[in-house]
């Protein structure tokens, strides 16, 4: 009896022991995860689709969602982020931060979703990967609604994988459809990730109707906002995007290693030595000497692993076939909600890793190369002779009361978004967009609509000059 007690105690003390090694290495992804966005928040000023954001919330709540749709912003985004501004105000800092907090909550749910998926050690690779990764830090630090899809993404995937694998709970189905309606009204990629949990139900299910009539469920209540997006796609607001190719999938992945490619394929090699060989001591004429044994492989979780797979090659393959037919994929924030299942494979190879020296190895090259990219980022940002900022700054010196400022570009969104802010003499001025189309954003129309002919062109500017000499303006 005595040896069973002693050996119930040193268990309980070995798991008391992992549970504090779990929670510090959480805590440290979180803390350097904190650091490495916090460190670039303020690097930049605001560009045109973070001003953009930032203005439609001078709008009321009720007007918020048709000034949206028209000007093709997620409404989901922007009232979550006019009610953060409620609290936490309406600087580049302020709005950020919610994006910051997002990916803070995307840190420590990733872990849980790796571990769910595979195993602890997954969960906390995970945790450490993700909050080093560039692509999920330079999202994070932007007004826009990336990171949030990020987090939506995971949660997601989170409450899927308990009720394809765990006991199913009511509450469970209604939080899993919360997160994917929210994704869906988020980020029209995120069909692509339904359609691929779909997909899974059916290869994996045990209990799939319920989770079939969750997902039809999800489906039914996002029509309304799927019937907006292929209105917003007629209006001209991905014109910009070519057609997409097989090259487009491989700028996907250098996106995802973005900052940390060369750290992650030395991982990956060290990951899979260890996954084929052991190093065991041996004494060979009385010296102790190491020698290379070829490791006992366990059989791998073939299911999960092929979820993780469809979770993310489906939703790039369908978008590239998608996208032959209509702009839909451009590498970059696009494959942002793809980006979970991407960290999750990675730590599953990493976890592999059996020799805590090179896995702390690992992590420390890991780490040093996700600060230089954030340093990079910083240093190259801080470089540039001007940004939005300092040009609004520069005309508000320049102008006088009744002047004309005339915008020939894209431009006016970030100077609407500083100009309200750092006019402390409220300098009474009119801004005009020339041609008048510009007045909305031109990647808000439809081009073939959108005129340019030389006599409108001509007409607006003799009455631009008519307003200024009715005004006595000194510039225009």
């Amino acid at each position: 009896m005595e040896t069973i007690s002693r050996l119930s105690n040193n268990s309980r003390a070995l798991e008391a022991r992992r549970n504090v090694f779990k929670i510090g290495v959480v805590a440290v992804s979180l803390l350097f995860g904190f650091f490495l966005r916090v460190y670039l928040i303020g690097a930049r000023s605001f560009w045109l689709d973070e001003s953009d954001s930032a203005n439609l919330l001078k709008e009321g709540y009720l007007q918020l969602f048709s000034k949206s749709i028209n000007t093709a912003n997620n409404p989901a985004y922007v009232y979550l982020l006019k009610s953060w501004s409620a609290i936490f105000g309406n600087s580049e800092i302020g709005l950020r931060s919610f994006s910051l907090v997002c990916a803070l909550l995307s840190i420590a749910a990733i872990y849980f979703l790796a571990k769910k998926i595979f195993d602890r050690k997954s969960g906390l690779w995970a945790a450490f990967i993700l909050s080093g990764n560039f692509f999920s830090v330079f999202y994070s630090v932007e007004a826009r609604q990336y990171s949030l899809a990020i987090l939506a993404s995971i949660c997601s995937a989170y409450f899927f994988s308990k009720l394809v694998w765990g006991r199913q709970k009511k509450r469970d189905y209604f939080i899993y459809c919360a997160f994917s309606i929210l994704g869906i009204h988020l980020h029209p990629w995120f069909v692509l990730i339904l359609a691929s949990q779909v997909i899974s139900t059916l290869v994996f299910g045990k209990k799939y109707r319920e989770l079939l009539l969750s997902q039809a469920a999800v489906a039914v209540l996002s029509v309304p906002w799927v019937i907006i997006l292929f209105k917003i796609r007629d209006s001209g607001a991905n014109e910009w995007i070519g057609t997409a190719g097989i090259g487009t999938i491989f700028e996907t992945f250098r996106s995802f290693f973005w900052g940390n490619g060369f750290s992650y394929f030395i991982a990956i090699g060290i990951a899979l030595f260890f996954y084929f060989f052991a190093v065991d001591s041996t004494k060979i004429n009385g010296t102790v000497k190491y020698v290379l044994e070829e490791r006992k492989r366990g059989r791998l979780p073939a299911e999960k692993i092929t979820f993780a797979l469809i979770y993310l090659i489906f939703p790039l393959l369908a978008a590239l076939i998608i996208s032959q037919f209509f702009p839909f994929y451009s590498a970059g924030r696009y494959e942002a909600v793809v980006l979970p299942a991407f960290v999750m494979l990675l730590a599953f190879v990493f976890s592999k890793i059996e020799s805590f020296y090179a896995a702390a190895a690992i992590g420390g090259i890991i780490a040093f190369t996700s600060w230089q990219a954030v340093a990079y980022e910083r240093e190259k940002v801080l470089s540039y002779g001007s940004n939005d900022k300092t040009i609004a700054e520069d005309v508000l010196k320049k102008i006088e009361n009744n002047d004309i400022i005339v915008f020939t570009g894209i431009t006016r969104p970030p100077f609407d978004y500083y100009f309200s802010r750092l006019d402390l003499h409220n300098k009474n001025i009119r801004e005009i967009s020339f041609p008048s189309g510009m007045e909305v954003h031109p990647a808000y129309q439809n081009s073939k609509d959108f005129s340019l002919r030389p006599e409108n062109a001509e007409k607006e500017t003799n009455e631009i000059i008519r307003e200024a000499r009715a005004k006595e303006a000194k510039n225009i």
